[in-house]
């Protein structure tokens, strides 16, 4: 019984410990965002360093299946991040919603940067 109480407590704290992360995430530009990845932007966090002040990450791309695919073949898997985003954006599992060749995801990145194909 003590081991299962043990477990518990864990992973309450995991559960406050996200929650608290969550809570304190600091979002960027909100007009930006809105702009680049649509008014439920807040449901992916994994873009809350894009449109940061004083920060690089200032510019949106829309990322083509052949440059995610690149981008990640490269060891820089921001393809399968943008795809992940997208979907959790859009409320849509990956039947919903296929990584297809005709469809871009929005993703932000440096100016001048050459990790995304259409600006």
């Amino acid at each position: 019984a003590m081991r299962y109480q043990g477990l518990v407590v864990a992973l309450l704290t995991l559960h406050v410990h996200a929650l608290n992360i969550s809570r304190s995430l600091r979002w960027g530009n909100d007009a930006a965002l809105r702009a680049c990845f649509g008014e439920n932007y807040k449901k992916a966090s994994s873009i809350s360093h894009c449109f940061q002040e004083h920060d690089t990450h200032n510019t949106c791309c829309m990322m083509d299946k052949e440059t995610r695919d690149a981008n990640d073949a490269a060891g820089n898997p921001i393809g399968q991040a943008s795809l992940k985003a997208a979907r959790q954006i859009a409320g849509k599992s990956a039947e919903d919603m296929p990584d297809s060749d005709d469809l871009l995801t929005p993703w932000c990145t440096c100016f001048g940067s050459q990790v995304c194909s259409h600006y």
